[in-house]
């Protein structure tokens, strides 16, 4: 678990915004994901992922939107993204925590500030398919966490910011 991170003396974060985070999550991100990740020459490949994946999450609301409230019938189809978009959401942060004591000062406070920012949309996330569901969402919850967590701690040739463990 991550303590109290610092980045050089004028960056810290809250980690009371990890706790729900890492008590939601079934796995930590392995440290093999962060070694490859801190690398110079791998820090624009995850921020133009990330910025494909907030992309991706906007035009998946609009078509949600689009489609359910036209199709209330399938309602169950979208309880199960919404829990898929708390899982991606959940690891984004974690991630941005893992990543940041080993970043520069600059660098650092930016993904301290994109967690901070995305801590708690997992939990929106959550409400809303609850909300939605006509019966408990636990087991599914439970489901997308252990094959999101298997995933994430599976070899991966393909690095990105929700990749596996990277192949070298």
């Amino acid at each position: 678990m991550i303590g109290a991170a610092m980045i050089g003396t004028a960056t810290k974060f809250d980690t009371n915004l990890l706790a729900s985070i890492y008590q939601f999550l079934q796995c930590e991100t392995p440290d093999q994901w962060v070694d490859k990740a801190r690398r110079p020459e791998s820090l624009p490949i995850l921020l133009r992922d990330h910025l494909l994946c907030e992309l991706k999450a906007a035009q998946s609301a609009m078509f949600l939107i689009r489609k359910y409230a036209v199709e209330p019938e399938s309602a169950g189809t979208l309880v199960d993204k919404l829990i898929i978009g708390a899982y991606i959401e959940a690891r984004s942060c974690e991630r941005f925590a893992k990543l940041a004591p080993h970043l520069d000062e600059d660098l650092g406070k930016f993904y301290i500030s994109l967690l901070r920012s995305e801590a708690r949309h997992y939990q929106d996330y959550l409400a809303l398919a609850q909300s939605i569901s006509k019966e408990d969402i636990t087991t599914r919850v439970n489901y997308f966490g252990q094959v999101e967590a298997e995933l994430i701690q599976t070899p991966d040739y393909d690095f990105k910011f929700h990749s596996g463990i990277p192949i070298i």
